[in-house]
């Protein structure tokens, strides 16, 4: 079943993903749910699922961004995590270019 959830912003659409959700898992214990939130949710949307749970909290519910998700999966297959540079090592890596290549 795929359903749509519709509405402006602050009219309550998150917090009946939430309780939709919690009220699916207490339902159904033994089935898996995944919640795909952006990056900067993941710890928020746990917490909101523990507040919104009878039993203070859901463990067979799995919140994930996508980052958490390819991690996972990785995990899974058994597959090498790629190194990814950060902001501050890009950084690092421009500056010292610019500096190789300034008098070109």
């Amino acid at each position: 079943m795929y359903d749509f959830i519709l509405g402006g912003a602050a009219s309550g659409k998150t917090a009946y993903i939430y309780e939709r959700l919690t009220e699916d898992c207490l339902a159904d214990p033994k089935k898996r749910f995944i919640l795909f939130v952006p990056e900067q949710n993941t710890l928020r949307a746990q917490q909101m699922i523990a507040e919104k749970s009878q039993r203070g909290g859901m463990l067979n519910i799995d919140v994930l961004s996508f980052t958490l998700l390819t991690y996972r999966v990785f995990s899974e297959l058994g597959v090498k995590k790629p190194d990814i540079l950060d902001d501050m090592t890009k950084s690092l890596l421009l500056r010292k270019a610019m500096r190789l290549k300034k008098n070109e």
